[in-house]
């Protein structure tokens, strides 16, 4: 199995059996419009679709989303420090950087609406787990 292809990963494998019959429009959602920043904002991402043949106008459907490629451990320690960054470091709320005990550091930088995001995501899913606020 390679790690590249989603499609093996279980569970995964259930999510992309409905992808694949899912018709909704990708393209203008959160997701299609994230590709767009990335494509125009980061030369690393521009050269990653590039190479596999993809454009984010090409993300119609979330089954389209299987033939873009995935950002590895490999692509930021290539790319560091900085390198994967689609904003303006100015905008750059929070870093979280490795160590690199197994080779060289990576980095990953977050936005103020990045932490938003993820704080409400950690919530739902501390809620779906039938967790409630003390």
């Amino acid at each position: 199995m390679s790690p590249h292809n989603i499609k093996s990963w279980w569970p995964w494998s259930r999510f992309w059996a409905r992808a694949a019959t899912n018709s909704k429009p990708c393209s203008s959602s959160a997701c299609g419009r994230r590709c767009k920043h990335a494509y125009a904002h980061n030369a690393n991402y521009k050269r990653k679709f590039d190479a596999a043949g993809v454009h984010p106008d090409d993300l119609r459907t979330l089954a389209d989303l299987a033939r873009f490629p995935f950002t590895t451990k490999d692509d930021l320690r290539e790319a560091y420090p900085f390198g994967f960054f689609s904003v303006p470091r100015e905008q750059v709320a929070r870093i979280h950087a490795s160590s690199g005990t197994t080779g060289k550091p990576t980095v990953v930088g977050y936005t103020r609406n990045d932490l938003a995001t993820w704080g409400n995501l950690v919530a739902r899913s501390i809620r779906r787990q039938a967790a409630a606020p003390a």
